[in-house]
């Protein structure tokens, strides 16, 4: 069983320990996994593999390769939706799950906006391209700096430094972790937050089955803020990154990934 493992460049410049995971993970299995860069590698003539792990956010890659009948990790529906916030919680809210508050930043009218919000390129990750924003000063200043990108200015959670991430292997939760910073409203791990294991809640897997029940997750991690009391939905991660759960846990996630991989295909 052959298959490909896609990353951007510059991506996999800063994932080189979890393409090895992959690689010895699948080789533990008796399954052949190769690195392809995008674009260079990933279009060539030739035999196709028998599946794709698609790290590169590329949905028309994706989708290329479904039109070949090649079984791509994650589909790219997955893709188009979960590496587009804006999408995202689009999805989210005609599930009738709980957000927070947005607005397109095409339409954001200085004069009317709430302030204080956080301003998000819908592309960004691992907390890149993320603003706090208290006037109309600083609301300029990120219109400029996001002027080539889709964005969206958004309410603030009550609890701020502080998100849940639900990794989601197949469908299933398997492991949250609470991700909270003392010095920055943003959590992420990458960024220096502590992390701990977090139980489950009915009102987590409540959730997680309402979207699992309409879009095929195979590897994800869903994102949740706390706010008010309650769990409001934050973003869900198509390349979701592993390190807090090799840091801080016994789970392989990757092994468990190829394991899922393999019996899938």
């Amino acid at each position: 069983m052959v298959g490909w493992l896609i990353y951007r460049e510059e991506d996999y410049v800063h994932n080189k320990r979890a393409v090895q995971l992959f690689q010895e993970s699948a080789k533990k299995l008796g399954m052949r996994l190769y690195l392809k860069i995008y674009p260079k590698d990933t279009l060539q003539s030739g035999a196709m593999p028998d599946f794709v792990i698609n790290r590169s956010r590329e949905y028309d890659l994706a989708l290329w390769f479904e039109t070949q009948w090649v079984r791509v990790f994650n589909s790219s529906e997955v893709t188009r939706i979960c590496n587009d916030k804006e999408r995202t919680l689009e999805f989210a809210q005609n599930l009738g799950l709980p957000v927070l508050p947005w607005v397109s930043g095409t339409m954001c009218s200085e004069k009317e906006c709430h302030y204080p919000a956080i301003a998000k390129s819908c592309s960004g990750h691992g907390g890149t391209e993320v603003f706090w924003v208290e006037s109309i000063k600083q609301l300029r200043q990120v219109k400029t700096h996001l002027s080539d990108k889709k964005w969206i200015l958004q309410q603030p959670a009550s609890e701020l430094g502080k998100d849940l991430r639900v990794y989601v292997l197949g469908g299933r939760p398997l492991k949250a972790m609470l991700r909270t910073s003392k010095d920055d409203f943003r959590s992420n791990y990458s960024l220096g937050g502590c992390v701990s294991e977090y139980a489950f809640s009915a009102e987590i897997q409540n959730m997680i089955q309402r979207i699992t029940k309409v879009m095929h997750l195979d590897y994800v991690g869903i994102d949740f803020l706390f706010h008010r009391g309650k769990m409001v939905l934050n973003e869900i991660e198509d390349v979701v990154g592993a390190r807090m759960l090799y840091m801080h846990t016994e789970l392989d996630i990757i092994l468990e990934y190829m394991k899922y991989i393999r019996n899938q295909i």
